[in-house]
């Protein structure tokens, strides 16, 4: 039986965590022997192993952060303002403390996914075995780029990254120049034959094939996957009557991990709003996520994680409205259509292999207020076409992202690497 280790921050917290715990799950029920190595469990899944910090991280954590700190130079005050300045996030491969060299070392098969803060470049691929096959499910840039996890309209992570345009200071040599540097050094060790990337998008693989840190290795594209069932269509008036929202109006939904990210586009979203027609019927706005977004006269359903409220909020939209700015993927999107609920988004990032515009929604060019309000009038205003575009959602949903064809998916590229990995380790045998 094949033994896979998936290797997250997080099990639970945020899209990228969920997307990979779902793959753990689904692999589970398929006989897989799945198991996830995370810095911080919220589930209580035996199957689910929290890494503690090594007993030197614990005793002397301020020496270790110190060394940290002393890497990124006098920068962090600029990464600081580059996370808070509205669409970027920045890290360093660099996280002292966690050791995975045991729960790696008993792994057929080793699937990171969003590892920041978790996994340190240096340590992690420096213990790994010769050809021990690895997949990398991407679900942002960071593991291509000198620390931006969007890169936006920048290129420079096609080459050795340096004077980056977050860190606002125009030297080459820079903090980006020298994490491109350590994470190229890292990734060297691995073997293209037993490495594999998988992007969620057709967008993020381009980006990976064009980056210089991921770009020997070979990327497929495999989408999220979702339990069809739990996200299914449900009864819209029971649904309502529920979540305690109106019967009678349209609803929009817009949903996020935090809706305070400016990534997400909540701004924009209520720019749009405000100059739509409500005079036939009135319109309201729901939002499911953490904290507060900007503006105001939304339904506040708050963060919902169980899948049945979550199917719930879904089936009690009119119409899903994510106004991202950057996006690898867009997993409301896919949860939303699973309900058949047409969607309205930024044609950007991965969201047109989503979202198909014309079919299950509509594309509005990026960040255009007029484009985006046009685009969700277009459907509020046409009962038919909305109906019709839910249906075709939910049938999109069922053929590309049920989480058992995902996962047998994944179950091929294992054994494919696993096979590799075999004839890489013969070949090295052999010739001494």
């Amino acid at each position: 039986m094949t033994r896979v280790l998936h290797v997250s921050t997080h099990d639970l917290t945020g899209g990228a965590a969920i997307a990979a715990n779902r793959l753990h799950k689904a692999l589970t029920a398929q006989g897989v022997a799945s198991r996830m190595a995370v810095r911080r469990r919220r589930s209580e899944d035996e199957t689910v192993l929290q890494i503690r910090m090594a007993p030197l991280a614990r005793v002397a954590p301020r020496r270790l952060w110190t060394k940290l700190a002393r890497r990124m130079g006098g920068e962090q005050a600029a990464i600081d303002r580059a996370i808070t300045s509205g669409h970027a996030y920045f890290s360093t491969p660099w996280a002292p403390g966690h050791d995975l060299r045991a729960a790696a070392a008993g792994a057929d098969i080793v699937n990171l996914h969003w590892v920041t803060g978790f996994l340190d470049y240096r340590s992690f691929f420096g213990t790994l075995a010769h050809g021990q096959p690895l997949v990398w499910t991407l679900h942002d840039m960071a593991p291509m780029t000198g620390g931006c996890h969007y890169a936006l309209s920048c290129d420079r992570f096609t080459g050795s990254c340096g004077a980056c345009p977050l860190l606002e200071g125009g030297r080459e040599a820079d903090l980006s120049r020298r994490i491109h540097d350590s994470k190229r050094e890292a990734l060297a060790r691995l073997a293209p034959e037993t490495t594999r990337i998988v992007a969620p998008s057709r967008w993020l693989a381009a980006e990976a094939r064009r980056s210089s840190l991921l770009s020997r290795f070979d990327v497929e594209v495999i989408p999220n996957g979702l339990d069809i069932d739990g996200f299914a269509p449900r009864d819209r008036a029971q649904a309502r009557k529920m979540l305690g929202l109106p019967q009678d109006d349209l609803i929009l939904l817009f949903g996020a991990h935090g809706l305070s990210d400016p990534r997400k586009g909540m701004d924009l979203l209520h720019a749009a709003l405000a100059g739509v027609d409500r005079s036939a019927r009135p319109v309201t706005l729901a939002t499911m996520g953490g904290g507060k977004g900007p503006g105001g006269g939304s339904i506040a359903l708050g963060h919902v994680e169980d899948v049945r409220r979550m199917s719930l909020a879904y089936s009690a939209a009119d119409l899903l409205v994510l106004p991202t700015r950057a996006e690898a993927f867009g997993q409301v999107l896919s949860e939303a259509m699973s309900c058949g609920i047409p969607c309205v988004s930024f044609r950007v990032g991965g969201v047109p292999d989503v979202v198909r515009h014309g079919q299950t929604g509509l594309l509005a060019e990026p960040e255009d207020v007029t484009s985006l309000r046009q685009a969700i009038e277009t459907l509020l205003h046409d009962d038919a076409l909305r109906h019709r575009m839910g249906r075709a959602s939910r049938e999109v949903a069922v053929s590309d992202y049920a989480d058992t064809r995902i996962a047998a998916r994944y179950g091929a590229i294992y054994r494919t690497l696993t096979d590799a990995s075999c004839v890489l380790r013969g070949a090295a045998a052999g010739s001494l």
